[in-house]
Formats: structure tokens, sequence, C-alpha cells
């Protein structure tokens, strides 16, 4: 008995000769694609190659000309015209010109550009006076002041001097006439009454008011020689006065100094009583003076003291 061989059937798209056709067109569609990327991609990445523009050249052929003209005649050589003399022209000879030279440009002198600063300028510092110099100044004027006040008052002194003598001669003149009268009228009631000296008592009680009055002027010309004072640290047109009391004991001392009158202008007020402490002590009492003390009063004026 034969038996038949019956090929095996298989679907469509399955078995050994469907994988191998897949296989193979997968790779023919890989390396396709790599081509086609190739041709795409790579020309933007490779730089173009430069040709520089070809030249032309060119030759220029000129045209045809006419045809050629049929030789002429030969005709027979003009005669040579005879050549007339040459007239000889003098040509003037030519100056040199001197070439002048251009006068010289100075150059222009550039001035600097002032250049601003915009720092602010520092703030000039005065000097600062001290006091001082300013107490020091004060004082030269005081010391100036005072040479020409002691000028004027060794000026005044012999004035002043005499005139208080010239006071003194009067009271004492009239105290002897008076002491002459009253020793006459003594006198004659002594006659008539037959006693006593009237009058004696009052003859030494006068003599001891003018030795008193003759002290004090002493006194007064004592302090007077003592006193600065200038009418310029003053002020001018002022009617000024001021008033001291004070006591000179037996031996010339100064005591008890005390204003009786302000003249409201302390530089006056203060100079009047400088005036006094620097003349303590004075001379003491005369011999004829008993009294423990005598008190003086001295009136001061921008001209002086008024006894």
């Amino acid at each position: 008995m034969k038996t038949k061989a019956y090929a095996h059937a298989y679907p469509m798209g399955t078995g050994v000769g469907s994988r191998t056709m897949v296989l193979y067109f997968g790779i023919s569609l890989a390396i396709h694609l790599i081509l086609f990327g190739s041709v795409v991609f790579w020309p933007a990445s490779v730089p173009k190659p430069r040709f520089s523009p070809g030249s032309i050249s060119v030759n220029l052929v000129s045209l045809p000309g006419p045809p050629s003209a049929a030789p002429a005649a030969v005709s027979k050589p003009p005669a040579k015209p005879v050549a007339a003399p040459k007239k000889e022209v003098k040509t003037a000879p030519i100056e040199e010109v001197v070439a002048i030279a251009p006068p010289k440009t100075l150059p222009e002198i550039k001035k600097p550009k002032k250049t601003v600063s915009l720092t602010p300028k520092p703030k000039k510092i005065l000097p600062k006076k001290s006091l001082k110099k300013k107490t020091q100044d004060r004082q030269k004027m005081i010391d100036h002041a005072l040479t020409k006040v002691k000028k004027k008052v060794e000026k005044s002194e012999t004035d002043s001097v005499s005139q208080a003598l010239d006071r003194l001669k009067k009271k004492v003149e009239q105290t002897e006439s008076s002491r002459v009268q009253a020793g006459s009228t003594g006198q004659a009631a002594a006659g008539a009454g037959g006693g006593g000296v009237p009058g004696a008592t009052g003859s030494g009680g006068q003599r001891r008011l003018e030795l008193i009055d003759l002290y004090k002027i002493e006194v007064a010309f004592q302090v007077e020689r003592n006193w600065a004072f200038s009418q310029q640290l003053a002020g001018e047109g002022q009617t000024l006065q001021v008033s001291l009391v004070f006591k000179v004991m037996s031996g010339g001392e100064i005591t008890d100094i005390r204003f009786t009158e302000r003249s409201g202008n302390s530089y006056l007020d203060e100079s009047a009583y400088r005036a006094i402490v620097k003349a303590n002590p004075v001379s003491p009492h005369p011999t004829g003076i008993r009294t423990p003390y005598v008190t003086m009063g001295v009136r001061f004026t921008p001209e002086g003291i008024r006894k």
C-alpha cells in the first residue's frame, strides 16, 4: 500500500520562510533610513566649497574694411618753394622771479582750560584772638591814658596848690583882722572890768581849724597825685561827679572809705576809690592837731578833684 506524503499546511504569513522575509525587510528598511538621513543632514553640516567666479576672455576682431582703391597715376613732385629767411625774434631776458617766502604763521597758543573742581572750598578759619591779647591791649590803652593824665596832673598841681595857698592866705588875713579886733575889745573890757583875757581860747581854736584845713589840702593833693582818669574811656559831653568820705588817723592811715554820691559811671567811681587806696598812708597829723582823726570829703570830676 502506497503511503502518500502530504505537505504540512501553514497559515499565510507563518512558518520559517515568513520569518526570514521579515528579517530581510527590516534590515533593508534600516539601511534605507540611514541613507535618507545622511542625504538630508550631511550637506548642512559639511561646509560648502567656495568656487571663484570663472573669468571670460573675449578676443576683439575688427570688421573687414572697404575694398582698396586702384593705384593712382604717379604725378610729378611739386617744385620746392624757396624758403624765406627767418627773422630772428629777440626775446626779452626773463627776469628771475624771487620767490617770497610766505609769512610764518605763529603757532596758536592754547590756553589751559580751567579745571572746575567740584569739591567744596575749605572755609577760612580765622585765628581766634586770645583774651590775654585783648586784656593786654586794653591795659596798654589804660597805661597810655594814665601817662597823659599824669602829665596833666603835674601841670595842674602847681595851679591847685597855689590856689589853695591863696585861699588860706585870705583866711589867715581875715582871722588876723578879727583877732586884732577881738584883742582891742578885750583890752578895753579888761581896763574897764579889771581882769581876764577873753578871746584867748577863741584864738587857739581858730588856729587849730587853720591847721586842719591846711592838712586836708595836703591830703587831697596826695590823693590827686595817685588818681588816673581818661575822658576818652569815660565819654565826653557828660557832667560826672562822685563824692567820697574817709578818715585820716593821726599816723596817716586812711580808713572808712565810703561813697556819699556816685556819678553813674563805674570807671570814674573806681578810679576815685583807687586813688584814695593808693595814697594810703598819707603824711601824719601836724603837731598842732590833737584830734584822733580828721574826716576828709573829696569830690572827683573828670577835670580833677574839687575840695
